[in-house]
């Protein structure tokens, strides 16, 4: 927005860039869509769907296998643009009875004996 307001000021686009520490790449870069990319994203959302714990890069073995000429790139860019996740494992019998013994109640650990003794004072 800085390039295009110095510019309009009547500064070369290279003065402008390097006033503002910027590539000049970066002014001309024009984002493309392809025309199969709603297609894909729907492709992606449908496999997503019925397997669940697979993330993009086994979605992209799967389309590869269905037809599709994608590289996994491109798979991950769509998958977080639709905000898709991999749901966290679920944790296994072991995992769980090791945090419950974890999270045991002190009373059932031994108490450590303290070797405290009280003195009785004596008042003058």
């Amino acid at each position: 927005m800085a390039v295009d307001h110095a510019k309009e000021q009547g500064a070369s686009e290279r003065h402008a860039c390097q006033w503002v520490h910027q590539p000049r790449g970066t002014q001309r870069y024009r984002p493309t869509q392809r025309n199969d990319e709603d297609a894909l994203s729907r492709a992606i959302i449908a496999l997503a769907s019925p397997y669940g714990r697979y993330g993009y890069r086994r979605i992209t073995i799967k389309l590869k296998q269905a037809g599709w000429q994608v590289g996994q790139d491109r798979v991950e860019r769509i998958w977080r643009r639709e905000g898709l996740k991999v749901p966290q494992k679920a944790a296994t019998r072991a995992a769980l009875a090791q945090r419950r013994l974890l999270r045991a109640p002190a009373a059932r650990a031994p108490q450590p004996r303290l070797g405290i003794r009280f003195r009785e004072r004596f008042h003058p």
